[in-house]
């Protein structure tokens, strides 16, 4: 199996905007990102998910996609925010430790990449405040059915 990355493709939702990241083989996605923009300043994008196909784990496929989105949040000097929701000792959650992504000191479970944008702790926190409050990838409406 020959997989490939799929030019990202865009959605737009409201003042939201959808960018997704895709390994693809035949049609058939094996992993990929999505990431909601948010406009507002500071200008930000939320990883709200990152998801490998269960047949396709362990291939490396999650940490392909996690260096295109970050090669994309450097060229674009976007800050990068997510909420890992994966127990600290399981595997998944190291991919984001080593691939850059900083976790945030003040709430649990929110890391994020700073590497393009030279934004202070408190600028990140206000961020992390408003993904909390606001909720957007709850309300997304995301334009195809989750990976299984």
């Amino acid at each position: 199996m020959k997989e490939q990355l799929l030019e990202h493709q865009i959605y737009r939702q409201g003042c939201y905007m959808l960018d997704r990241f895709l390994i693809a083989d035949e049609g058939v996605i094996l992993s990929e990102a999505r990431l909601i923009k948010n406009d507002n300043n500071p200008i930000f994008y939320h990883l709200a998910s990152l998801e490998t196909n269960n047949n396709f784990r362990q291939r490396g496929l999650a940490t392909k996609i996690l260096r295109q989105v970050n090669l994309f949040l450097e060229q674009n000097h976007i800050l990068g925010i997510l909420e890992n929701q994966m127990l600290r000792n399981n595997p998944s959650h190291e991919i984001y430790k080593k691939n850059g992504w900083q976790e945030s000191e003040k709430y649990s479970n929110w890391m994020f990449y700073n590497k393009a944008q030279d934004m202070g702790n408190q600028e990140i926190y206000n961020v992390i405040e408003f993904l909390i409050n606001e909720k957007i990838a709850d309300d997304f409406d995301f334009p195809e059915i989750r990976i299984k």
